[in-house]
């Protein structure tokens, strides 16, 4: 054997070894976690010491809306029922999280999943109109940024949840 088959063999099998190793280290950092939780609000959830933030989406808040979910959605009053809606259904269909070890927000909150026994629940939540897409853009990181936006305009189209709520002077979402 030559000495560029050979250089060529050791080549391939390290960028083989590194991506084992680094699909290894992925999985590793893996967890999942089961109800039952602490429910702050309709995205945000506690167990034991944990605090987990819902991925994809945000819900209406309890008290102060954000500026942002104001500009798209533009009733305060309505919202704020809504944040009750949202935070009700996340405590009745939570069953479980996954997320993982490297993953959090800017607060320290881990971003993971939320699941139900139907399936992946904020995107749900998304579809019955008790959420918004908290991504307003398609990023590499988050492929189902594109789902929840599709999501969002269906409810948005049918004023199902908030989007009831929704004043004719208000910006309509980025879609």
């Amino acid at each position: 054997m030559n000495v560029a088959k050979r250089r060529f063999l050791i080549s391939v099998v390290a960028v083989l070894l590194i991506l084992a190793l680094s699909l290894y280290i992925l999985y590793s950092a893996h967890r999942r976690v089961y109800a039952p939780f602490y429910i702050v609000d309709g995205d945000t959830v506690y167990k034991d010491a944990l605090k987990f933030r819902f991925v994809y989406i945000d819900t209406p808040e309890l008290h102060r809306q954000k500026s942002w979910v104001l500009s798209i959605v533009g009733n305060e009053t309505c919202l704020k029922e809504y944040a009750h809606v949202a935070k009700n259904y996340t405590a009745e269909h939570l069953r479980y999280l996954e997320y993982w070890l490297f993953w959090k927000d800017k607060y320290g909150r881990y971003l993971a999943e939320p699941f139900s026994e139907d399936g992946e629940l904020g995107l749900e939540m998304v579809r019955r109109g008790l959420a918004i897409c908290y991504y307003r853009e398609a990023k590499l990181t988050m492929p189902d940024t594109i789902k929840c936006l599709e999501y969002e305009n269906e409810a948005k189209a049918k004023k199902e949840g908030l989007w009831s709520c929704a004043s004719p002077l208000s910006t309509p979402a980025a879609s």
